[in-house]
């Protein structure tokens, strides 16, 4: 089940990404997604990814994390989630739709789903110091998000 967020939620917690203010606790899974389909609103794909990666780096450093080989940044999980909330927010239902209304069906939807990356690595590969530096391909399934929405919308 996921929280109901309202306009004023929604600006605080990309504000407070993008200024590194929002404290690491309220940095949760549905931030992320909320932060990245903002960048999507706001530019396209390899712009959105360029913009986000540093800034995702700089947030956590702020905030007293530590970029190590099992903690921090990590690259695939990054461009994976990146990938899935572009396919997302390509897909026919999100166009035109406010901002608000995008989060509300992102969140309820498959591409809103924690485990999401799970169907496709598994956890070794996934927590690989390779996965985490750069990315690397799926060893479960071959990544097709147009079917994960289609199937589950």
């Amino acid at each position: 089940m996921h929280h109901h967020y309202t306009n004023v939620q929604i600006e605080k917690i990309v504000n407070g990404f993008r200024d590194g203010t929002l404290p690491v606790q309220e940095w949760t899974h549905e931030a992320h997604l909320i932060v990245g389909l903002w960048y999507l609103n706001n530019y396209e794909l390899d712009e959105a990814i360029c913009r986000f990666r540093p800034s995702l780096i700089n947030y956590f450093s702020d905030q007293g994390g530590q970029h190590t080989l099992s903690s921090g940044y990590h690259e695939t999980l990054t461009l994976f989630w990146l990938e899935a909330l572009h396919s997302f927010h390509e897909h026919h239902t999100i166009k035109g739709l406010p901002f608000i209304k995008q989060v509300e069906r992102l969140l309820s939807g498959p591409i809103g789903d924690k485990k999401l990356p799970h169907k496709f690595y598994s956890s070794e590969h996934l927590m690989s110091i390779a996965a985490r530096a750069r990315w690397v391909e799926p060893d479960l399934k071959k990544i097709n998000f147009k079917r994960v929405l289609e199937e589950n919308i």
